[in-house]
């Protein structure tokens, strides 16, 4: 029996929500704060029809809007759907076929086939209600009330009868494959049947808890030893009128078309749609077989209401169970909980009640401790997706845990009353770095609640151990490198990739495959970038909206240089960085920034995207001066819902206490970003504060000892502007004419920072600084006063100074590895360990000789200087200390600025600039997914609506968009994304102005269409001949055949897809939004009559040897297996298994042999027991061949 405490570990995880699609797709989404809510698409039902704002309205929603799939491909071939099957199985089905196969191949690629254990695999998924599908063919078989209701309008029966006839043609038809494509319980075994699964099957409902019910589940199984992999989750795709009828009776939905989860301004829900599954596995199986983790269930608890309310009121009592129970099985407390993934619906009594369990469980905050968990809720981005909403929760939380990042939820404003001032919880409405000290693992929980008190709450850890799943690459941005001798060719590069991300997202592309075409093209950009190239491009670009602008800029800056101009220069613009001429890059720089560099969120989106970055605020979180009061407390606060809470934010991050050792671990995080490219500093250098970060660098002193004098001299400080009796004011002007001004004084005045020619800062008690300002304002000299408390860098913080050199004692310092200027000397520091104490100790008292440190770096051969560090003071201040075109200058931060995206150009700029990057890493840690899904002759979009369906009408008339420039050749052809096949069938949803638009060509389309079909009906009867003529043996008939009456031309079919113009390395697939089912119009057989006159004399007999099947019985048996399946005859091999292939049933099997006999009159019987024992189509033309052959030896004649 397995251990019962052990945990439980996801090994893969799919999920296709409203928004991207895909899990990264989902991820990225939730990061962004992605609103997902819009108006009902208008082949789901159509808004005319049923919304009326009066909420009391009779058969009448009072919603509009939701949360809707965007198009997800579909090969039917490969989940063995035959397309005529597709209009009878329901999206549930499908979404879950598509979802199982990226968790099993997420598996299968770890496992091999040899170790996946099949049999012992089992499929839970929480699928609630009906299916969309039953609704509408429960509608169909309404036809005697509608007649009863006509005749008794006094409608005659023949006029009913048409009329009833129309009103079915609404309705998709029943067929033999109707019954299991509408079953709930089907949406598993489906699973289970094409993936030959032999363990467990079937569906748990529990309403909007149905896939946390599944997880319960499949966890149960895996800890009694029932399973060695569980696949769980749930699907969700029924957001038509009849389940907005039943969320709008209750009342439960948003007048106002928005969920807001624990906003003050909360009104109701919305409706979403999708799915989401993840492979459990025990982990000690999951890490013996080398599975990659995503992270870790340690708990589930359960817990129903009982009685004392409605059947669909939530009670807090219930939910209060569910989540002691989980606390108690997880092995950790809510102390320890620092995410809340909540079912927060939105609704006034869901939302209250949901608050006040989770408070009465977690307890109060200690006073100055303050609110410790985030609290959110998806639904305010995908709205309520009902069966699979606690999956899409579970999901946000193991990313989240995976990634170690706290993710937003959006539309807040104020919160909700219900959270108490003292309340552990605070609702996080940005995406902020998570950290945690090492040895202490992220935890984190959600919640799914259900109509008739059925209540789950899953708690989990992050996964610590050595097989972690990799990140997914959802960073927003992407660096760009290009590079060319010829400046012409460069700029028609920049211009075709503009051109073809200009095309129009919903006509040429899925989001994802427009997304992974970008991310592929920033990486073979990178590899191909040659920095000994004349000209150099650097850009950074955000890949989620395919932001063609930066790259129309690009085009623009490159057309605007002057191709026989050869001397080197530099130009930046927002996002974009160009040079020419030969790079010499010299020696590298570090400038490291001091006080007043410091700002809420430093480094906050960088250290989400770069492990290194976010690792240096863990360790500090775990250092004992800082544990209880961790700094990234100050820098990461929980969100500020008023303009008084942020402003009390910035006074505690202001605090010398607090500030200087916050600088400190952010100048780390950018110190170690940059290690990770490969960048190392051949000199040193900092400017106040910043001198201490550079000892570091060098050396001097470890990380630990760096972050201890780091608070030591945020104490001192703090002590030296204890009596607030002095200051600092900064002049724009040069050291000697500010010297000229503090002698004019003849005042206690210090020059304390010599920052460049054209600023300077000088120190000195508060009443001496006021008429120093004073005075420069009449010479005209700009003055401004400092936000500091004390007179640094001046004897005046001498004495205080004092305790930071006895702090300083008992660190180790070493000698330094780097060479290291320091401030007050303009000089590199001494080897002498003594000494360097003895002279940072006393820097607190001594000026800042920050313009000569520079000029005596360049002097050392400097030529770039990066100042590592937030903000960009330091970058602007050096700039100015040298001749200008002597050195250059990256800041990699922009106050204010996202640090991820200022990091990205700043490491392009370095590569302008010849310095070699490990680019390749953040390729490693974070890889390019697999391309995307290539797309056939079957290939077809499908959304959350049934496909073809009648009403809504969602097939649109043909279109072909004009070919797409192409994008330049990557540099490694193994990874370029496969270009289409030939067409695409895909649905449309797109809106009533697009259709209008095509109306006008459908007329002409539809009559070619027709003249079109009857001439393939002609030539196919005609060659239907040639083929009864092989099958005889080649014989020409005997006597003459009655005459063939033209075919009466058949309605036409479904309108084809558009036929996609191809890319060649980057292919952007235009996928409208719904679904034009392929329907193979049935051909009437071609039928032959013996001529009357009698035919005294017979033929000689004709023997047909029994041997492999002709090419034209082959090709009968494919056109016939292609009427009745919907498969374009072309694509059926002959070795295509019927059933496991192309899910041809034994029903179907039957009527494609009757369906052979028609076409073939004159073969012999075949019995049914025959026909079961075949299994390819091969096989099936072999039988005909054989029983021809058989029947041949017993002398039958030829066909006359």
């Amino acid at each position: 029996m397995p251990n019962a405490n052990e945990p439980i570990a996801i090994v893969a995880a799919a999920a296709h929500y409203p928004g991207r699609g895909g899990l990264g797709g989902f991820w990225q989404d939730i990061l962004e704060g992605r609103d997902q809510i819009r108006e009902i698409p208008a082949d789901y039902w159509r808004i005319e029809d049923y919304y009326d704002p009066d909420p009391k309205a009779v058969d009448k929603t009072y919603a509009k809007t939701g949360a809707f799939l965007d198009p997800f491909k579909l090969n039917p071939l490969e989940f063995g759907l035959p397309p005529t099957q597709l209009p009878a199985t329901d999206t549930a089905q499908i979404l879950a076929l598509v979802l199982a196969k990226t968790v099993l191949d997420q598996a299968l690629a770890v496992l091999g086939e040899a170790g996946m254990a099949r049999q012992r695999t089992s499929v839970i998924l929480g699928v609630a209600s009906a299916t969309e599908l039953v609704t509408h063919l429960g509608s169909r078989l309404q036809r005697p009330i509608w007649r009863k209701a006509m005749r008794e309008a006094g409608l005659s029966d023949t006029r009913a009868e048409e009329i009833c006839e129309r009103i079915t043609a609404h309705y998709a038809p029943w067929q033999e494959a109707s019954f299991p494509g509408l079953l709930g319980n089907v949406v598993a075994g489906r699973i289970a049947n094409r993936f030959d699964l032999g363990g467990s099957n079937f569906v748990t409902d529990a309403a909007c808890a149905s896939s946390l019910a599944a997880v319960l589940a499949g966890v149960n199984e895996l800890k009694l030893g029932q399973s060695d992999a569980v696949i769980c989750g749930g699907v969700d795709a029924i957001n038509d009128i009849f389940m907005y009828m039943c969320f709008s009776k209750t009342p439960a939905l948003s007048p106002t078309g928005h969920a807001r989860p624990f906003s003050a301004s909360a009104d109701g829900t919305i409706l979403g749609e999708g799915g989401g599954m993840v492979m459990l596995r025990r982990l000690a199986d999951a890490e013996r077989d080398g599975n990659q983790i995503l992270a870790l269930l340690t708990g589930i608890g359960q817990g129903s209401d009982g009685k004392g309310t409605a059947i669909y009121a939530p009670k807090v009592a219930g939910q209060a169970l569910a989540l002691r129970r989980a606390y108690a099985a997880s092995g950790f407390t809510p102390k320890d909980v620092e995410l809340v993934e909540a079912h927060g619906t939105a609704t006034a009594a869901g939302d209250a009640t949901e608050v006040k369990a989770l408070q009465e469980v977690y307890g109060p905050a200690t006073e100055g401790e303050g609110p410790w968990c985030a609290l959110g809720s998806v639904k305010s981005q995908i709205g309520h997706t009902k069966a699979a909403a606690g999956l899409a929760g579970l999901l946000k939380v193991a990313l989240a845990l995976h990634h170690k990042v706290l993710p937003p939820t959006i539309k807040v404003g104020a919160p909700t009353t219900a959270l108490q001032a003292n309340s552990a919880f605070y609702l996080n409405t940005g995406a902020r770095p998570w950290i945690r000290g090492p040895g202490r693992p992220r935890r984190a929980a959600v919640s799914a609640f259900g109509f008739g008190g059925s209540n789950f709450h899953v708690t989990l850890e992050e996964y610590t151990g050595k097989a972690k799943s990799d990140r997914l690459r959802v960073k927003p941005n992407e660096l760009f490198l290009f590079s060319g001798n010829d400046l012409h060719i460069l700029t028609s590069e920049i211009e075709a990739l503009s051109a073809a991300l200009s095309l129009p997202y919903d006509h040429f592309a899925l989001t994802s495959d427009r997304e992974w075409t970008l991310r592929d093209k920033a990486r073979t950009s990178q590899e191909g970038f040659d920095p000994t190239h004349l000209w150099r491009l650097a850009l950074v670009a955000p890949v989620a909206d395919a932001d063609t602008q930066v790259f129309a800029r690009a085009a623009q800056l490159l057309r605007a240089q002057s191709h026989a101009e050869a001397q080197l220069r530099s130009i930046e613009v927002p996002g974009i960085a160009l040079e020419c001429g030969h790079a010499a890059p010299g020696k590298i720089a570090f400038l490291f920034p001091g006080q007043g560099s410091q700002s809420l969120g430093m480094s906050g989106t960088l250290a989400m995207h770069d492990a290194g970055a976010r690792e240096a605020w863990d360790r500090a979180a775990s250092h004992p001066r800082f544990t209880a009061q961790p700094l990234h407390r100050y820098v990461f606060p929980a969100p500020a819902h008023t303009d008084e809470m942020r402003a009390a934010q910035d006074a505690l991050l202001a605090d010398q206490r607090v500030v200087q050792p916050t600088l400190a671990v952010a100048s780390l995080a950018y110190l170690h970003a940059l290690a990770g490219l490969g960048v190392r500093p051949d000199m040193l250098a900092g400017h106040s504060f910043g001198e201490l970060t550079a000892l570091h660098a060098a050396g001097v002193l470890d990380e630990s000892a760096f972050l201890e004098a780091a608070a030591a001299r945020g104490m001192a400080m703090f002590t030296a502007g204890s009596d607030a009796r002095g200051g600092m004011t900064a002049l724009t002007a040069p050291a000697d004419i500010a010297r000229a001004l503090i002698t004019e004084l003849d005042d206690g005045l210090t020059l304390a920072n010599d920052n460049g020619p054209h600023q300077t800062v000088v120190s000195g008690a508060l009443a001496d600084l006021e008429r120093l300002e004073k005075l420069a304002a009449a010479r005209g000299i700009r003055a401004t006063r400092l936000r500091v408390s004390a007179a640094l860098h001046s004897p005046l913080v001498a004495e205080a100074a004092a305790p930071f050199a006895a702090a300083l004692a008992p660190l180790r310092f070493a000698t330094p590895q780097v060479p290291t200027f320091a401030n007050g000397s303009a000089a590199p520091y001494l080897a002498d360990p003594a000494a360097i104490r003895n002279q940072i100790g006393t820097a607190l008292a001594r000026p800042v000789r920050f313009r000569e440190m520079v000029a005596a770096m360049a002097q050392a051969g400097a030529r770039i200087f990066i100042e590592v560090g937030p903000g960009a003071v330091l970058t602007r201040l050096a700039s100015s200390c040298l001749p200008a075109g002597e050195a250059r200058f990256i800041a990699l931060d922009s106050r204010g600025g996202d640090s991820h995206a200022a990091f990205l150009l700043a490491s392009g700029r370095l590569a302008l600039a010849g310095v070699p990057l490990d680019l390749a890493a953040s390729w490693t840690s974070a890889p390019l997914p697999p391309p995307p899904q290539k797309a056939g002759p079957m290939t077809i979009a499908v959304t959350g609506t049934n496909l073809g369906k009648p009403y809504p009408n969602n097939a649109a008339a043909p279109i072909t968009p004009p070919a797409p420039p192409t994008l330049s050749e990557p540099s490694t052809p193994a990874t370029t994304p496969p270009a289409p096949e030939e067409t695409v069938m895909s649905a449309s949803r797109s809106n009533l102005d697009a259709l209008s638009t095509i109306h006008a060509q459908m007329g002409e389309a539809h009559q070619r269409f027709q003249e079109a079909m009857f001439q393939s009906h002609k030539d196919y009867l005609e060659a239907s001949g040639h083929v009864l003529r092989q099958l005889v043996g080649g014989l020409p008939p005997v006597g003459e055949t009655q005459a063939i009456a033209p075919p009466v031309p058949a309605a036409a079919p479904a309108p084809a897809a558009p036929v996609i113009a191809t890319m060649p390395a980057a292919t952007l697939l235009p996928l409208p939004s719904s679904v034009a089912v392929p329907v193979v119009a049935p051909v009437a057989a071609p039928i032959i009559t013996p001529s009357p006159t009698p035919v005294p004399v017979a033929p000689a007999p004709i023997n047909i040897a029994p041997l492999a099947p002709s090419p034209a019985l082959l090709q009968v048996v494919r056109e016939v297996v292609a009427e009745k399946t919907g498969y374009p005859a072309d694509m059926l091999e002959p070795d295509m298994d019927l059933e496991g292939d192309l899910g041809i049933d034994s029903i179907k099997q039957v009527e494609i042999l009757s369906t052979l006999r028609e076409r073939l009159p004159n073969l012999p019987q075949i019995e049914p027991a025959q026909l079961a024992e075949l299994r390819t189509l091969a096989q099936l033309a072999d039988q005909l061949q054989g029983a021809v052959g058989s029947d041949a030896e017993k002398k039958i004649p030829a066909l006359t």
